[in-house]
């Protein structure tokens, strides 16, 4: 198996396929989300210009999801989480449209623009994303708050309501509907941000309709998030559903007692989760109660074999609200679309591929104080490690799609000088290397230990990085070492 990285980002297509036909077969992609992205590297690999593909997007960008808490905590610049959608098509030889979709017609095989015009197909995959669950149906969302989804959106209202402020003379007081991963990030990395802003301290109120912080992670990450917030100022209210949002906070109400209460606030942030734009339902297909598209194990829409869909946008009819709306699906979607793609078009249904989703990744929260939460294989850790480490990951993902680095690079020529960062990129995978190897070769003792050893910066990100890559593919490693780590940990 590939090491972590490279099994999460070069993971490619199983093979070329010979596609035979009078004509170039017309590939489009519907949204230019992280899946999509991927999509349209690997068909550039694979075909090599014997089809047409058009990049299909209302928006002319798409932020790395991953990314965008440690942009709205200032950690880093907007430009640095962009994916530039025309620089992008037009390096991989793609034809870029920049209209918004009305709907399609799966029977006509065309998209349909809002101008009415239309744009044929052979095989498409949809990458649409999603929209905030809720957003229409409670009052005064739409008015009072800034909602999450689309997520392209978000870092713009945020600096709009943070001038607004600064206008008025005001400091914010913030609350925030959602107690996910995406209500965490947003409590921690907006009051992080505020904070250094206008120079003062930023209360957080954060509403939750269920009992509990994060549903889906374990006890050891919500007890860190939990005294995360005693210390930050971050009140969490839960068992409680927001009734109306206005401009000075928003009214809950307490589903154990019925009472309605009141959160002071003066910017309100809607994080309630993922339901599906309308353009899904509008065309016909077949979707969940939610509005999302389902697939089969293919990716495949489900009588419109040259169909497929990735991202926030679906749900696989294996399975009951799975793959979660989290981004490492959509990257790990990417190449299996392509492939399918590449079956469907030269008609041989038996080169499909199965896409199956990880029943448990690396989940990495981002705290707005240069740390990060980790969770994997049960084990929580939250340390600097952990942000360098995220650091690392997102950026090597964010760097396929730079257009100051993929124009500089030729795809033909293996005798081309290489330039100084190339260098430090080499002597940087043969530092990387050395550290694989030592990880390796770690006691079970000694990996627990550099696992739980929070606070120590003597260590290497990645040193913790290939003992959790080697978890992965050590199973009797991995049970060991989890062992020893709750044998030392406080019962939570």
């Amino acid at each position: 198996r590939l090491p972590i990285v490279s099994r999460i980002l070069y993971n490619k297509p199983t093979r070329s396929l010979n596609i035979l036909n009078t004509r170039r077969k017309r590939i489009v992609l519907l949204g230019g989300g992280h899946a999509n992205c991927l999509v349209l590297k690997h068909l550039h690999q694979e075909l090599k210009g014997s089809a047409k593909i058009t990049l299909v997007s209302e928006n002319s960008y798409a932020f790395y999801s991953g990314m965008l808490p440690g942009c709205i905590g200032t950690f880093y610049r907007p430009e640095q989480i962009t994916v530039y959608l025309e620089p992008v098509a037009r390096y991989f030889n793609c034809d870029y449209v920049f209209k918004k979709v009305k709907r399609v017609d799966p029977n006509q095989k065309v998209i349909v623009f809002e101008d009415e015009s239309f744009l044929e197909y052979d095989a498409l995959s949809m990458n649409v994303g999603s929209r905030t669950r809720g957003t229409f149906d409670v009052k005064g969302v739409t008015e009072h708050s800034i909602t999450t989804r689309p997520i392209n959106r978000l870092l713009e209202r945020i600096e709009n309501r943070e001038q607004q402020l600064l206008k008025q003379g005001k400091t914010p007081k913030i609350v925030i509907a959602g107690g996910g991963a995406s209500g965490v990030e947003l409590a921690l990395n907006s009051q992080n941000r505020w904070e250094k802003f206008f120079s003062c301290k930023v209360p957080v109120t954060l509403i939750s309709n269920i009992d509990d912080l994060l549903p889906g992670y374990n006890n050891i990450t919500k007890k860190l998030v939990a005294d995360i917030f005693a210390q930050r100022n971050v009140t969490f209210i839960k068992n409680s559903s927001v009734s109306e949002v206005t401009a000075e906070g928003a009214f809950y109400k307490d589903l154990n007692s019925g009472k309605t209460n009141f959160a002071e606030g003066n910017v309100t942030f809607w994080a309630t989760g993922a339901e599906a734009h309308g353009v899904l339902r509008d065309s016909g297909f077949n979707v969940d109660n939610l509005g999302f598209l389902y697939v089969n194990d293919h990716l495949q829409v489900p009588n419109h074999p040259d169909i497929f869909g990735g991202g926030d946008c679906i749900n696989m009819q294996s399975f009951t609200s799975f793959p979660p709306k989290a981004g490492v699906y959509a990257v790990r979607a990417g190449p299996i679309i392509a492939n399918n793609i590449l079956a469907a078009i030269s008609g041989d249904s038996t080169k499909l591929q199965k896409y199956v989703p990880q029943q448990e990744f690396l989940s990495l929260l981002a705290t707005g104080d240069g740390k990060s939460i980790g969770q994997k294989f049960g084990i929580s850790y939250y340390s600097n490690w952990v942000w360098q480490m995220k650091d690392y990951i997102d950026l090597s993902f964010m760097n396929m799609f730079d257009p100051n680095l993929i124009f500089k690079r030729n795809e033909t020529s293996s005798f081309r000088r290489k330039e100084p960062e190339e260098l430090e990129n080499l002597a940087d995978k043969q530092e990387s290397q050395r550290e694989r190897e030592k990880a390796y070769n770690y006691s079970v003792e000694e990996a627990a230990r550099r696992l739980m050893d929070w606070r120590s910066n003597d260590l290497s990100f990645k040193d913790r990085m290939f003992i959790v890559e080697r978890m992965g593919m050590q199973s009797d490693f991995k049970q060991q070492v989890i062992s020893k780590v709750q044998s030392t940990l406080p019962i939570l």
